[in-house]
């Protein structure tokens, strides 16, 4: 083989030589849309970013035209293991949620802001086994110095039809008690709640959803349920820029190689 030959084969490896190894600092596992009982549809997200630490939990109500206050999601508690299957604690960072009410008399939402977040993460009992508990209406009155019973996740009104808002809710989603909700009917109005978990190991795994519903603690729930398996992270394609270099590199030592042969000759 030529010495010129051995070169372009070289370069012709060499993009990829140099493409980055595929990035697995971000595992989403996902539950889809369920509505297992016709009055309640939430689809959940649970993106586990192993690099920083964090954990992003995606709430969504899918439930169109709510009627009353035990279809709005007051809480989601999950399983979050390592590796080697210890649990860890965690702290809630500040949420992103769009607050939103209902005029009594139209039905029709009124988007507002949230001047305070009032959900809170109960971490697992040490040793137990027991799950994180994201949540506004909360076990042993864990927030209760909120008060109330606001910012449970509601989902949109229907859409289509000449009415501008919701049909059918009732006095329990528009008295002030309950006031501001968190609208969470989808795209662009999903509420992520970002935890910090320091000592989040690559190949944690999130299991055991339970969502809960309403101003009583645990007496409307959905679940348990396991997410989605995430599939592999995708190895990236060679970039252009490493490409068209080792395709210049390539030309440049031909042409260098032709000029050497022809001036030999002469």
């Amino acid at each position: 083989m030529s010495f010129i030959n051995r070169i372009s084969g070289f370069l012709t490896a060499l993009p990829l030589l140099l493409v980055p190894a595929a990035s697995a600092n971000q595992v989403v596992f996902t539950i889809s849309p369920r509505t297992p009982d016709g009055f309640r549809s939430v689809e959940l997200s649970f993106t586990l970013d192993e690099q920083k630490d964090l954990v992003s939990v995606g709430l969504v109500n899918l439930q169109v035209d709510p009627h009353d206050v035990t279809q709005a999601i007051a809480g989601v508690s999950f399983v979050l293991k390592n590796q080697d299957g210890g649990r860890l604690p965690g702290t809630l960072l500040n949420p992103s949620a769009q607050g939103v009410t209902i005029n009594p008399q139209t039905g029709a939402p009124e988007l507002t802001t949230l001047t305070e977040n009032h959900w809170v993460l109960v971490p697992p009992d040490s040793g137990s086994g027991s799950p994180f508990v994201l949540c506004r209406i909360c076990p042993n009155n864990a927030n209760g110095a909120f008060g109330g019973a606001d910012q449970l996740i509601v989902g949109g009104p229907p859409t289509g039809g000449t009415h501008p808002g919701y049909y059918d809710v009732n006095g329990s989603l528009t008295n002030s008690a309950h006031e501001p909700l968190i609208w969470g009917n989808g795209d662009p109005y999903i509420p992520v709640f970002t935890l910090q978990v320091d000592g989040l190991a690559s190949g944690a795994t999130v299991s055991d959803v339970v969502v809960m519903f309403g101003t009583n603690y645990g007496k409307v729930t959905l679940g348990p349920w396991q997410p989605d398996i995430p599939p592999p992270p995708s190895v990236p394609e060679p970039g252009a820029a490493v490409l068209l270099a080792g395709g210049l590199i390539v030309l440049t030592a031909r042409l260098f190689y032709t000029r050497g042969r022809c001036a030999a000759r002469s």
